[in-house]
């Protein structure tokens, strides 16, 4: 369903949450009272307490199902102006969530997959950008790697990154592969943590599906890695912030006071590795198709 539709069908008050500042929001971090497969029992203290993130947004198939049903008097049509003061505290505290419910619990993704690349691929997509915020370093890339191990056991996708000694490598997210400054001037301190570079390059290989395929060939596509590191290309006042500021570009989400300082240099580090992700994908972003070691012979036209 498209996004305008559904917000088409919200009501007002609800409306006031399908917003870019609600989103952003309510995956300020991976902290609700329902977290998927994070679940461990703590949760229904933060629905009780009310220190959680999270909100009940229109749900998308009831909706659509709606649309469907318009003519039918028997179906529950509309959505609620209100949100029940109880009942949805009481479905946090038991966990209810029920696929046909009017309204379902959004919450940060990462309580599955921190970087949404998993649904990205659910969705056969044939170039992904993927930007990768988190914490961890290169070129383990502890995330990143959680990804690639649920996109091939959930949905059998298998994604190649590049040889360690080719361009665009995991390797290169390392902290000190990058060009350093001489050990005895002022950035020269930063050497450790300057990494050669900041973008990591794959190729995606789906499993044949009935509408994707092509007489027993693979989808082929491209996944495009942008790292948030310390990059060997940033400019001076970015190399003198992160000089000052020994955490960047890993401070912890439980600062959510970011100051000027620290919103500029998270920004110019944006833009910086989101034009190199830019430049990695090239020209040819269409899709194609591989044959298979056991494809049948291609069909006559």
């Amino acid at each position: 369903m498209k996004t305008n539709e559904l917000c088409e069908a919200a009501t007002e008050r609800i409306k006031r949450d399908l917003t870019v500042q609600a989103a952003v929001a309510i995956s300020g971090a991976a902290f609700a009272s329902a977290m998927g497969r994070m679940t461990n029992g703590y949760q229904t203290l933060l629905a009780v307490s009310g220190a959680r993130l999270g909100s009940w947004l229109p749900n998308p198939w009831f909706v659509e199902e709606s649309q469907k049903h318009a003519e039918e008097w028997t179906w529950p049509h509309g959505l609620q102006n209100i949100r029940g003061p109880y009942s949805y505290l009481l479905r946090e505290l038991l966990g209810i969530n029920p696929k046909a419910g009017r309204l379902v619990q959004v919450t940060d993704g990462g309580h599955y997959e921190n970087l949404g690349l998993v649904e990205a691929l659910r969705r056969r997509c044939t170039l992904i950008y993927c930007i990768d915020a988190t914490g961890d370093y290169g070129p383990t890339a502890e995330t990143l790697a959680q990804a690639l191990r649920l996109a091939e056991f959930a949905l059998g996708v298998k994604i190649t990154l590049p040889d360690p000694r080719g361009p665009y490598a995991p390797e290169d997210l390392a902290p000190g592969t990058g060009k350093g400054f001489e050990p005895e001037t002022a950035f020269g301190a930063l050497n450790a943590r300057l990494t050669k570079g900041a973008v990591v390059v794959g190729e995606i290989e789906y499993p044949t599906a009935s509408e994707l395929d092509n007489h027993g060939e693979h989808l082929i596509g491209q996944l495009i890695v942008a790292k948030a590191v310390l990059w060997d290309q940033c400019g001076y006042w970015l190399r003198s912030y992160a000089a000052e500021n020994p955490v960047f570009p890993h401070d912890s989400t439980s600062d959510q006071w970011f100051d000027e300082g620290q919103f500029a240099a998270y920004s110019e580090l944006g833009r910086l590795i989101g034009a190199a992700a830019i430049a990695a994908a090239g020209q040819d972003g269409k899709p194609r198709y591989e044959p298979r070691a056991d494809s049948p012979a291609p069909r006559p036209a």
